[in-house]
């Protein structure tokens, strides 16, 4: 394998003393925290980590029956994303189950990418809802893992340039993305980058088959290969043994694309990724042309403005590889070959916000870290690769989480793998929820209705525990089967409610709130507001 050598245009890297290392190792260290308890957001009550996956209500497909006797988080009124496809191949392995065909959008495209699904299914002992959130997790497991491997270039000593380097990497879009969404992007740098540190250390053959794994995780990670090609155009031996190498890399993703030909022969999926490349650089200029369009069209905005910076951000990484071309680089010839694919990209991998351009770019993103001149000179181009990490952290912002949740015993609370006996609607009069995280409420316009399911056989008694509160004072009745089981005043500070137990048979109760007409407030966008609800807990025993 041929070695990386040092670029003699570049200065040497300032050394710097032990208290700016262990700095330098606290701020890393607390970055790193706060991308762990940005992930734990995600866990919802009763729904575990399954809320990354992006299982939408209004896909048209059918999910797999494990999925709907489990826990998994549905997100309503949206079609999903890609994650969803891959958490119910992790559940069915082999990929060779007809009912795939049924459930996945585009079962050859999808099933190629094998590994993260078999690794979720041995890790989670095959069982449905260990498998979903060891799946969900992965992602951030792979993150912790890139973020010490990385510590193998970006070192302590380097001081400030190295963190920026590191921090770069890993808070970049295409990362955070990756682990949102539960897709296999992440993973697949992690292998990548694995392989390139195993032929830098001379373990060639170990090198190979993390290459593979990186393959069968995301194929375009086979692109690994050029790291194995030698320094020297007329290196025949080299040449020879790259070609072994190559082929050694390759060969368990062909074999596994052999094995689902039966899928690839369906009429119905014969489009296996080929519309997902076009001209050259037609997809990235009018990527550029629609960000530009949305900028001058409505000015600058949160979502695309950050898109825009992370467009920008790949344009600098693709610029410097083409500038500064080092054939004797690893690193180089890695973000070559990926300069070459960004320049295949269609549309459809680059719009939306971040775009999925941004994960399959993660080898270039890296690649850049990895070359970006050192010093003062190259602090603004180093910068400039890296403003990728505002869609990065918008990525990483966590769901409103529902203001109510069902207590009481575990039949009919539901909990572990167990679907929830009870669950609670917020119907009629009822706005959407707002806020972030576990700081959410949702505003009445003035009555409303919370529909209390149950499914199980029998009735069970129950009582509800609010916490809300009012623009102004007004007299609220709760009422449940026409008899009030709570009434007073609400005022504008925070209120604590507990009505009286009332009986809870199988099918849906109506818990009724009397708040009468709402009133606008200022800066409420024009919205009749009556209370305020910021949790409500039904309390459930036999």
């Amino acid at each position: 394998m041929a070695g990386s050598t040092p670029d003699p245009s570049q200065p040497a890297p300032v050394r710097i003393g032990l208290w700016p290392r262990l700095a330098w190792l606290v701020a890393a260290g607390a970055i790193a925290l706060t991308v762990v308890f940005a992930f734990l957001q995600f866990r919802l009550p009763g729904h575990g980590f399954t809320y990354v996956f992006d299982f939408g209500e209004t896909l048209g497909l059918p999910r797999l029956p494990e999925i709907d006797a489990t826990p998994t988080y549905i997100h309503p009124a949206v079609p999903g994303y890609d994650g969803q496809m891959y958490a119910q191949l992790a559940l069915r392995p082999a990929a060779d189950d007809p009912e795939l065909l049924r459930v996945i959008d585009n079962p050859p495209y999808r099933a190629r990418r094998a590994f993260m699904g078999w690794v979720s299914w041995v890790l989670g002992f095959g069982r449905p809802w260990w498998v979903l959130n060891v799946h969900a997790c992965l992602n951030l497991a792979c993150w912790l893992a890139l973020s010490v491997l990385l510590l193998r270039w970006f070192s302590p000593r380097d001081g400030v340039d190295s963190l920026v380097r590191w921090a770069g990497v890993l808070l970049s879009a295409g990362m955070l993305s990756s682990m949102r969404h539960a897709v296999t992007d992440g993973p697949a740098l992690l292998a990548l980058a694995g392989a390139v540190a195993l032929a830098e250390s001379g373990r060639r053959w170990a090198a190979v088959g993390a290459g593979a794994a990186a393959g069968l995780t995301r194929e375009t990670s086979v692109l690994l290969g050029a790291a194995f090609l030698p320094q020297r155009w007329r290196d025949g031996r080299g040449w020879l043994r790259a070609v072994a190498e190559g082929a050694i890399l390759v060969l368990p993703l062909a074999l596994w694309m052999w094995r689902l030909r039966d899928l690839a022969s369906s009429t119905a999926y014969h489009n296996s990724g080929v519309a997902n490349f076009t001209w050259p650089f037609a997809g990235f200029v009018e990527r550029w042309a629609e960000l530009v369009h949305t900028l001058l069209e409505r000015g600058w905005q949160k979502t695309a403005g950050a898109a825009l910076l992370a467009h920008l951000a790949l344009t600098v990484n693709m610029l410097w590889i083409l500038v500064r071309p080092r054939w004797t680089d690893r690193w180089w010839r890695i973000g070559a070959v990926h300069v070459l694919l960004l320049a295949a990209l269609n549309t459809q991998v680059w719009e939306g916000y971040p775009g999925a351009s941004a994960r399959v770019l993660l080898p270039l993103v890296l690649a850049f870290n990895l070359l970006a001149p050192r010093g003062r000179r190259g602090l603004v181009l180093l910068v400039a690769g890296n403003l990728s990490i505002f869609s990065g952290m918008l990525e990483m912002s966590g769901p409103p989480q529902p203001v109510w949740t069902v207590q009481g015993s575990s039949p009919l609370a539901g909990g572990h793998d167990r679907r929830a006996a009870i669950s609670v609607e917020m119907g009629d009069g009822f706005y959407g929820l707002e806020g972030r995280g576990s700081n959410t409420w949702q505003w009445t316009s003035g009555d409303a209705v919370v529909r209390l399911h149950n499914t199980a056989p029998t009735a069970c008694r129950a009582r509800v525990r609010l916490e809300l509160r009012s623009p102004s004072p007004r007299v609220v009745v709760l009422r449940v089967h026409g008899a009030d089981v709570w009434a007073g005043e609400v005022t504008a500070g925070h209120q604590d409610v507990e009505t009286a137990t009332f009986d809870l048979p199988p099918g849906v109760t109506a818990l009724e709130i009397a708040a009468g007409q709402g009133e606008i407030v200022t800066n409420a966008e024009g919205r009749p507001l009556a209370l305020r609800i910021f949790a409500l807990d039904l309390i459930v025993d036999r």
